[in-house]
């Protein structure tokens, strides 16, 4: 909800952009930012590929 309130209230119809397609990216972002915000490992930990049970990512043949 918060990400459709803030795409509404930043939308620039100026710039060329459909409305529906910059709503949909910014709604995914909101729900990224919250996931993200609910757990409690750090970004840096996926950034570096580290699983949660400590074992390194496993390489593809």
């Amino acid at each position: 909800m918060l990400g459709l309130l803030d795409a509404v209230s930043s939308f620039d119809p100026a710039e060329g952009k459909r409305f529906d397609d910059y709503a949909a990216v910014r709604i995914q972002s909101a729900i990224a930012e919250e996931l993200r915000s609910l757990d409690w490992l750090p970004l840096s930990f996926f950034a570096k590929g580290i699983r949660r049970d400590g074992d390194p990512p496993e390489s593809e043949p």
